[in-house]
């Protein structure tokens, strides 16, 4: 397993090296296109932006949430745009807070990515350190040959039905993070 947090200094130093692939995943759920406005301002040298309300969620039904997990085949495919694989270093910020970004480090980790980081202090932190900017709309590359990435979830999910049937248990304890 990799550590949770990297600075901005440590992610300075591997800006350049071809080992890293950044999201910028800065969102506001009371203003949907804030983060896509923010990445376009300025985000980190090579920096892909996620947009949390289109492409890291599935299908809302009304009664499952606002952000319900994605389709993991969905997912796999998003993905699959930006060369991924299990090994490469994956380093996720938002604004501050690490809410999306803990929660998009969480849905790799989910879809068996391994080497997943979070900026620590996100966008804030990455300008206090000095980090270079770009304006640059960053592209997914071009794939150079038909590759399929095949996912291994490594966490797992329970369903609503599963919980519901344990609620009137005594040893079990229900925590909504």
């Amino acid at each position: 397993m990799s550590q949770l947090l990297i600075s901005a200094k440590e992610l300075q130093q591997h800006l350049h090296q071809g080992d890293t692939v950044i999201f910028d995943v800065r969102h506001d759920l009371m203003n949907h296109q804030l983060g896509r406005q923010q990445y376009m301002q300025a985000h980190i040298p090579g920096a892909y932006f996620l947009d949390n309300e289109a492409e890291l969620v599935g299908r809302k039904t009304g009664q499952n949430g606002r952000h319900p997990l994605p389709d993991l085949n969905a997912f796999a495919q998003l993905m699959q745009q930006y060369q991924l694989t299990p090994e490469k270093r994956i380093v996720v910020y938002d604004a501050s807070q690490a809410h999306m970004a803990a929660r998009t480090w969480w849905l790799l980790r989910w879809a068996g990515f391994k080497n997943v980081m979070i900026l620590d202090g996100g966008w804030q932190a990455w300008l206090e350190a000095g980090g270079v900017t770009d304006a640059r709309l960053e592209l997914p590359p071009v794939p150079s040959t038909h590759s399929t990435l095949t996912v291994q979830p490594q966490q797992k999910t329970v369903e609503a039905d599963a919980i519901v049937a344990q609620l009137d248990q005594p040893v079990y304890t229900l925590i909504d993070a």
